[in-house]
């Protein structure tokens, strides 16, 4: 079923336990009470890039809903010291949702830029970013 109309985007900063700064945080708890709410009101989360192209399709009934996750923070993506995707990351917690559910999609995109070649992207040396071009 095609959708005509507004569609909500929602950006997610901070996915974390210590809520110092809480106009930018959720929760684990919190995220994973969204996904929740999001798919009992009839949500089905579309791809930005399909938004942006006007490739809108949700099956009927539903009213679709982009997800985005800004800053590449920690709590976004995070691996446990056994390589382990953490759970209560926001992959994590979105893994969860789409094994309860198929058709729940998403796509994780990292942009490294300000100016900051030595970024480390989620917060985790090893993903230090080294070289990247102009976006």
């Amino acid at each position: 079923m095609r959708h005509s109309g507004q569609i909500i985007v929602l950006m997610y900063h901070i996915i974390a336990t210590d809520v110092t700064r809480p106009e930018w945080t959720r929760t684990p708890a919190e995220l994973s009470n969204d996904i929740a709410l999001l798919k009992a009101e009839g949500y089905f989360p579309i791809n930005l890039r399909d938004l942006v192209h006007g490739r809108v399709e949700v099956p009927g009934g539903n009213s679709p809903v982009v997800l985005t996750f800004d800053d590449s923070t920690p709590g976004q993506y995070r691996l446990l010291p056994d390589g382990a995707l953490d759970p209560d990351c926001a992959v994590g917690i979105l893994q969860a949702a789409a094994a309860e559910e198929t058709g729940l999609t998403g796509r994780r995109s990292s942009v490294a830029g300000g100016g900051r070649p030595q970024r480390i992207v989620f917060g985790q040396p090893e993903w230090r970013v080294q070289n990247y071009g102009t976006l």
